[in-house]
C-alpha cells in the first residue's frame, strides 16, 4: 500500500514539496481519516499520468545525451532539447495542480503548518534544495532576502 507521504511523481520534481522524501511533511499535519483518503485519491488520480510521463523524460534526456556526445547536427540537438522541456514543463504542470489539490484538503492552519515545514526544511537542506554550494556557503537568499548562515 502507499504510504500517506507519496504523493504523485514520488520525488521526481514534488521531491521537497509533498512527493518522495518530503512527503513526510503530510504527515506531521494531524490528518483527519477523511483527508488521507483524500490525499490517497489525489495521488491515485495523477499517478497514472506522471508515470509514463516521467518515464518519456528518462527516455528522452538519455537521448539529448548520446545526440549530445555523437555527430548530430545543432538542429537535432536543438529539437529533442525542446522535448525535453516540453515533457519537464508537463511534468512540472501536472505536480503544481495536483499540489493545488492537495492544498484543498488542508484547513488554514495545516496550510500555515506546512508552509512553516517547507522553509524549515529549506534552510536545512544541502545543495539542491535552495542552496547552492559556493566556496563562501552562502545559499541563494530565501524567500524574505536573506541568505542561510552556515
Amino acid at each position: 500500500p502507499m504510504m500517506l507521504g507519496q504523493m504523485p511523481g514520488g520525488g521526481q520534481g514534488m521531491d521537497g514539496e509533498m512527493g518522495g522524501p518530503g512527503g513526510r511533511m503530510l504527515e506531521q499535519l494531524d490528518l483527519s481519516d477523511t483527508q488521507k483518503q483524500q490525499m490517497q485519491d489525489i495521488r491515485d488520480s495523477y499517478q497514472d499520468r506522471i508515470e509514463p510521463l516521467q518515464e518519456r523524460l528518462r527516455t528522452q534526456q538519455d537521448e539529448l545525451r548520446d545526440l549530445m556526445a555523437g555527430n548530430a547536427s545543432d538542429s537535432e540537438i536543438r529539437t529533442k532539447h525542446n522535448e525535453v522541456l516540453s515533457l519537464r514543463q508537463e511534468l512540472g504542470n501536472l505536480h503544481f495542480e495536483s499540489m493545488l489539490e492537495v492544498r484543498n484538503v488542508l484547513t488554514e492552519s495545516q496550510r500555515a503548518e506546512m508552509a512553516e515545514l517547507m522553509e524549515n526544511r529549506r534552510g536545512q537542506g544541502g545543495p539542491g534544495i535552495g542552496q547552492n554550494n559556493n566556496p563562501q556557503g552562502q545559499g541563494r537568499p530565501n524567500r524574505n532576502g536573506n541568505r542561510p548562515q552556515r
